[in-house]
């Protein structure tokens, strides 16, 4: 959606780590006679000082066909697995860490890492530093723990934990399970059955508009739900705000709306022409209204008695 486009920051970058050459030269102050420079020669501890530090180069590290065990430095590596099921950490430095073919777990460490599973089921830790986790192929699992992180599960079912830090997940293909952790999160489910739980924080969580059933949960926080077809969305704790896609072709069910507090929005395409909303009863309880636009049922909202038309915002897509 291309409104959110503003809302939704993925930062991507490289780091290049260089080297410098530090030369220090120390020599005695005074102007010395030749006896003086004779004696220098036979003392060490007055020669003259030359000491050159240079940074250590990067590493690149690859396995092979067999189950290996492979370990970073201090510095950036680039470390591959290969084929087999990999176990890599890549310590301190900026590292690229790929699992390649395999059930792989990786290990990013401190520094801002790079880290790919590959083909087949892996474990990506991103741990410290603001790190970026690819699943790959496969039903992964990716942990970003602390930092501001950008997790994608690619295909397969995978499940991705944000942790600590305002983190980014992205489901991509398959029933994937999302899970912010705390801060403030983006967890988008892409397709398939997806389910999605902000945490703690104020979290925006994304549907899919296709005629797979999401499963969206806030959590604790001032929350932003956008759901598509057939989507159920529970706000959780504080005030959230219910974003309902009016090209949903199945109406979405919203759980626990509450009329003091919460939003709601229907988002639509057509700018030239703006959607009739009305409110209409659902059965004999009170609190379950339906939400109509252009005449078709779009939501069931739970908790809406005394909700009307004009409390629902109309919000066009740009």
């Amino acid at each position: 959606m291309l409104w959110l486009a503003g809302l939704i920051a993925v930062m991507a970058g490289a780091a290049v780590f260089v080297g410098t050459d530090d030369i220090t030269v120390e020599t005695d102050a005074d102007e010395e006679t030749p006896e003086d420079n004779a004696e220098a020669v036979t003392s060490p501890s007055e020669t003259t000082a030359l000491e050159i530090a240079l940074a250590p180069e990067p590493d690149d590290v690859r396995g092979g066909a067999a189950n290996d065990i492979l370990a970073g430095s201090e510095v950036s590596d680039g470390i591959h697995g290969g084929d087999g099921d990999d176990q890599i950490n890549g310590y301190a430095g900026d590292d690229t860490i790929t699992g390649g073919a395999g059930n792989d777990i990786l290990f990013g460490a401190s520094g801002l890492d790079q880290l790919g599973g590959g083909a087949d089921n892996d474990i990506l830790h991103g741990q410290d530093g603001s790190d970026t986790l690819r699943g790959g192929d496969g039903d992964d699992s990716l942990f970003g723990h602390n930092n501001n992180d950008l997790l994608y599960g690619e295909s397969g079912s995978d499940s991705l934990v944000g942790g600590f830090g305002d983190d980014t997940l992205n489901g991509g293909p398959g029933d994937d399970a999302l899970h912010g952790g705390y801060e403030n999160d983006v967890l988008n489910g892409g397709s398939g059955d997806d389910t999605l739980f902000g945490g703690q924080g104020d979290d925006m969580a994304i549907g899919n508009t296709d005629h797979e059933t999401d499963f969206l949960n806030g959590g604790s926080g001032e929350d932003t739900l956008i759901g598509g077809t057939g989507d159920i969305l529970t706000g959780g704790d504080d005030a959230d705000s219910f974003v309902l896609d009016a090209s949903a072709e199945a109406p979405l069910t919203v759980m626990d709306f509450d009329h003091s507090e919460d939003n709601l929005l229907v988002l639509y395409t057509n700018q030239n022409s703006i959607p009739q909303v009305e409110i209409r009863p659902l059965g004999s309880d009170p609190d379950m209204i339906e939400v109509v636009v252009d005449g078709e049922a779009l939501a069931i909202v739970r908790g809406g008695g005394g909700l009307t038309a004009a409390d629902i915002s109309v919000v066009a897509e740009v």
